[in-house]
C-alpha cells in the first residue's frame, strides 16, 4: 500500500494539470461512487482577483481522480483512521497554486437511526 503523501502528490499533480491559466486556487468537490467505478465531481477555481468560477477539466480527469479517491478511502480504512465508523463519502479538495499546498476536508454521512 502506498503512503498517504504519495496519493496526495498524485492528486495535486492532476489538479495542477487541469487548472485554468488564471487560477490561484482549485476547488474540487468529489463524491466517489461506493463501488469506486466513477463519481460526482464539481470543479471550481479562484482567480487572482478573488473571483470564483467553475471550469471543465481536461477529458479523463474524473477517471484519473477516481482511483486515487478510492485508494485514499482504502488507506484510511486500512490504517484504522475511521475508528470503526464508516469511511468518508465525499470530500472537498483545495489546491493553493501559489503555495502549492493541497488540503482535503472529508465529509461523512450521519449514521441512520
Amino acid at each position: 500500500m502506498r503512503d498517504e503523501q504519495e496519493i496526495y502528490q498524485d492528486i495535486s499533480q492532476i489538479l495542477l494539470n487541469t487548472s485554468p491559466d488564471d487560477a490561484v486556487k482549485i476547488i474540487v468537490r468529489a463524491k466517489p461512487f461506493p463501488k469506486g467505478d466513477g463519481g460526482e465531481y464539481e470543479f471550481d477555481y479562484i482567480d487572482s482577483i478573488d473571483e470564483n468560477s467553475w471550469f471543465d477539466p481536461y477529458d479523463g480527469v474524473v477517471s484519473d481522480l477516481t482511483p486515487l479517491m478510492v485508494e485514499l478511502r482504502e488507506y484510511y480504512l486500512y490504517q484504522g483512521f475511521t475508528i470503526g465508523l464508516p469511511v468518508w463519502v465525499h470530500c472537498e479538495m483545495t489546491l493553493d497554486l501559489e503555495k502549492m499546498k493541497l488540503s482535503i476536508e472529508f465529509e461523512y454521512d450521519s449514521p441512520e437511526s
